[in-house]
């Protein structure tokens, strides 16, 4: 059963992989790195990051918005809840990048989803 995701649901690294068509590895990567502004749960290895952050991201390394949208419609999302205000966007952009430290070419290159598949 699909659980309705509003815009301060979280996803974890496998729902973040599935919608960035990356492996699980390189989503938590992105966590680690600060790519993808998350955080891990107390006590355990498992990363999450919110709809807000995620859509930020996105858009900052030129992903498609639909890939998100796309797997909110397919995991049942109301019609309501489907896009992020643009001005979360904005704030998530910024704030991710005055805390995000420069990164190295090969973690640059790492962030981008193969070419050719797409949501």
């Amino acid at each position: 059963m699909a659980a309705n995701l509003k815009s301060g649901d979280v996803f974890t690294v496998g729902q973040i992989a599935e919608i960035c068509h990356v492996s699980s590895r390189t989503a938590g990567k992105w966590i680690d790195n600060g790519h993808l502004r998350g955080y891990r749960i107390a006590g355990s290895k498992d990363r999450r990051t919110t709809r807000k952050y995620l859509a930020a991201f996105l858009e900052r390394n030129g992903m498609p918005a639909e890939w998100l949208t796309n797997w909110l419609k397919r995991n049942g999302a109301s019609e309501d809840d489907e896009t992020t205000d643009t001005a979360d966007i904005a704030e998530a952009t910024t704030h991710q990048r005055s805390e995000t430290n420069d990164a190295t070419e090969d973690a640059e290159q790492e962030v981008r989803p193969e070419a050719g598949r797409a949501g």
